[in-house]
């Protein structure tokens, strides 16, 4: 194994969480097998400090059941403020922009409103790239890869400004992708590259094991990013941070060629990679204890929300036996079975009514952007209901602690 960023061969193991499900592989009966597990594991490069997953799950077993479109029901308030990045440095709406991985059209649907007028679309899953095709744009339902950019070029032509949102932290094989997207270029174009993906910074601050998902096999810091970019001929022009699913790094940078990246390389501080996994099952022994103290004073438990991250938290920490139900606002997760655990999903209405009279903690597994809104919500119905966060960039450990106050 080496590092998909710098090559160094020292990896180090970050964490191991153990056997796994599919996050997205949603049960229809309890007795149900998973239909996919694995060994969730990363590793993290002594050298840079990048964390990844060197043996990720092939493609034809991880998306096997993939049906479900996420963009159109996750908040993303921090859209306007990258088009302000884009219209601040770049400016010219007549640049030719293709976006790999536009699922529904979620961003380029308002970029097209803000006058962008030469957009292309390339999503490989159906259901996205059809909704997608709703805003007028032209959108190719196809996976990017060095096996069809020359396709992809011969229908759309050479581009300027390469769009890459939530897609980098996907990609296995980093060096095939970028060597796909230098050919998509126009040759006398900008060759610009505008990309956003997760911080995993905050992930390690407040040793929040969440954010680790079979489907992301890389995991960014500014640092590490930076790295990557160098090494693809890459430099810079602007940075910014948005509060998104546990924070969200975003960088516009220029294709410059012949960059020397290995000369840019500092020594990274990795004493905080050292001590991830312990301070990750510290925590999980806080947490523990806290929802057995519930349990004990007679509290029903309810995990809101039930995503990928809640699916690592709760399966990664082995906590599924100290939860009673699951309540998700989308509705065709309603009646499904969490993988690994097997928690019931069921609507916060039918939950809040069916059990109106019982004491009850509500373990909030939304990112940050839409805890305000669900907080709201529920003590809209019912301001006797106990609440903590499990996810970054929140401090967690303080939120169960104060959850533990809040029982005696």
């Amino acid at each position: 194994m080496r590092c998909k960023v710098c090559d160094n061969a020292k990896l180090e193991v970050l964490i191991d969480l153990g056997i796994q499900p599919v996050a997205h592989n949603y049960l229809k009966s309890k007795y149900d097998n998973d239909i996919v597990t694995h060994l969730l594991k990363l590793h993290y490069c002594k050298k840079c400090g990048f964390a990844q997953i060197n043996e990720p799950i092939p493609p034809e077993k991880l998306y096997m059941e993939y049906n479900y479109c996420f963009s159109a029901w996750k908040p993303e308030p921090h859209i306007s403020a990258e088009l302000d990045l884009l219209d601040k440095y770049v400016g010219n709406k007549n640049v030719s922009i293709l976006e790999i991985g536009c699922n529904d059209g979620v961003f380029f649907g308002p970029l097209k409103k803000r006058g962008y007028k030469r957009i292309v679309g390339v999503e490989p899953n159906g259901c996205a790239a059809a909704d997608a095709s709703k805003w007028g744009i032209r959108v190719l339902n196809m996976l990017f890869s060095e096996d069809t950019v020359n396709m992809i070029r011969s229908e759309v032509g050479g581009v300027d400004i390469v769009v890459l949102r939530q897609v980098l932290e996907h990609i296995s094989d980093l060096n095939g992708f970028f060597k796909a997207v230098d050919q998509v270029y126009d040759t006398q174009g900008e060759k610009m590259l505008f990309l956003e993906v997760p911080d995993f910074s905050k992930a390690l601050e407040s040793a929040d094991c969440s954010t680790i998902w079979e489907e992301h096999p890389n995991y960014f810091t500014t640092t590490t990013l930076e790295i990557m970019l160098i090494r693809y001929g890459y430099v810079p022009i602007v940075w910014d941070y948005y509060n998104f699913s546990g924070g969200a790094i975003c960088v516009l940078a220029k294709k410059m060629y012949n960059t020397d990246y290995k000369s840019r390389m500092m020594p990274v501080d990795c004493s905080i990679y050292k001590t991830f996994a312990e301070r990750v099952f510290d925590y999980r022994e806080v947490l523990v204890t806290t929802l057995k103290k519930a349990r004990e004073k007679g509290y029903r438990i309810e995990l809101y929300g039930t995503g990928s991250r809640a699916c690592t938290l709760v399966n990664g920490l082995c906590i599924g036996d100290l939860i009673d139900g699951a309540i998700d606002d989308q509705p065709e997760k309603d009646g499904l079975f969490m993988p690994g655990c097997r928690l019931e999903i069921k609507s916060f209405d039918e939950t809040m009514n069916k059990y109106i009279n019982c004491r009850m903690v509500i373990l909030l597994a939304v990112n940050n952007e839409s805890e305000d809104m669900v907080v709201n919500k529920i003590h809209s119905r019912r301001k006797d209901i106990l609440i903590a966060s499990l996810f970054s960039p929140k401090i967690i450990k303080d939120q169960v602690e104060m959850l533990n106050k809040s029982l005696q």
